[in-house]
């Protein structure tokens, strides 16, 4: 009963893995028909992010928030009801349509980084659990797979930061529809990815040592 409930969490791990796998080749497939038709077809390729442009918020004795354009509209001192529902301006959350060659390859390259990424993950996470699974699972290769997975977060965090500044800087305002534009970041906390791919890294070194440590010791037996 200890042994099987033990491999039931690899073994759910395992289908969910199996899935994952198969949604990943239909949208990588679907990313790269997209790519070769836009390369004959002008495609729609979308970003999102935020824009300069003034937006004012506020809540009116109904209690509703009501957003309007602060730049032409104002607010009277009777609609508010307590100091907390003063009027504020932020920036205003916008999706473009990219029609420049430069910005739209761009784009399309680093969506097709995240793909390459994302089936390093799914491939290795994949061999780790199935080597577990048949009894293996301190082995050369399972070391090997932790650094790829710890590779391919460091890049993904070393990606995920430089993206924005990258498109912002292809991008020229006097062509897109809204002012300011700030292309939206794609990873929140990019130093908490560089400490994960750090830790597994470091986890797959002392993992190959281990190994190497125990054919040694059987070896002198």
């Amino acid at each position: 009963m200890t042994t099987r409930l033990r491999v039931a969490p690899l073994r759910i791990l395992d289908v969910i893995l199996r899935v994952a796998r198969a949604l990943l080749l239909l949208a990588t497939i679907l990313f790269v028909a997209l790519t070769v038709v836009g390369l004959f077809v002008t495609t729609s390729v979308s970003l999102e992010g935020s824009t300069d442009e003034p937006e004012l918020t506020y809540t009116d004795n109904a209690g509703n928030a009501i957003t309007i354009d602060g730049a032409t509209q104002t607010i009277s001192s009777n609609d508010r009801t307590s100091a907390d529902e003063i009027p504020r301006f932020g920036a205003t959350e916008v999706t473009i349509d990219l029609e420049r060659r430069t910005p739209r390859t761009a784009a399309m390259a680093f969506a097709g980084a995240w793909f390459v990424l994302a089936w390093v993950a799914v491939t290795n996470v994949q061999g780790i659990t199935r080597t577990t699974l048949i009894g293996d699972a301190f082995s050369h290769e399972n070391a090997r797979r932790l650094g790829r997975i710890g590779g391919a977060t460091l890049i993904y965090a070393v990606l995920g930061t430089a993206m924005p500044r990258v498109m912002d800087a292809l991008l020229d305002d006097a062509t897109l529809p809204v002012d300011g534009f700030h292309t939206r970041s794609q990873i929140s906390d990019p130093w908490a990815w560089v400490v994960v791919g750090l830790l597994l890294l470091t986890i797959g070194r002392a993992f190959e040592r281990g190994v190497e440590l125990e054919a040694l010791d059987a070896a002198t037996i």
